[in-house]
């Protein structure tokens, strides 16, 4: 009896750790998501302004092209940048979750034969 309260309490542990690696990973999706909604954000803003310098003279001679242009492309590597950083973190954080849900199957496959042990012979249904 006490063997079987120890790994239903080990059960309970391998299901809290994988579901906090779960929120983890997706944490890091959203996080993933609104990198790639910035950047295509980021490239429509440059379409526009693109279309814009182009039939602005002035701002050629000012040289404002070449500086929004500069802007944009200073943003983009660092959306581009943090995006990889995520992106390893996630994979990283996926090889956890796989680890946890092993651990949780194992831990409830044990529980499952801890069960099967103590119930009486001719009291399986």
């Amino acid at each position: 009896m006490k063997k079987i309260k120890q790994i239903q309490d080990l059960q309970a542990i391998t299901q809290l750790v994988f579901t906090a690696q779960s929120q983890e990973v997706q944490k890091l999706n959203q996080e993933q998501q609104k990198l790639r909604e910035k950047l295509a954000d980021l490239a429509q803003e440059e379409e526009r302004s693109q279309r814009m310098i182009a039939e602005d003279m002035q701002l050629r001679m000012t040289r404002m092209d070449v500086l929004w242009q500069a802007w944009i492309g200073e943003q983009k590597s660092a959306l581009n940048l943090r995006l990889a950083q995520v992106s390893a973190e996630k994979e990283r954080s996926l090889s956890k979750l796989k680890t946890a849900f092993g651990r949780k199957e194992v831990a409830t496959g044990l529980v499952d034969q801890a069960r099967a042990l103590k119930r009486p012979a001719g009291r399986d249904r």
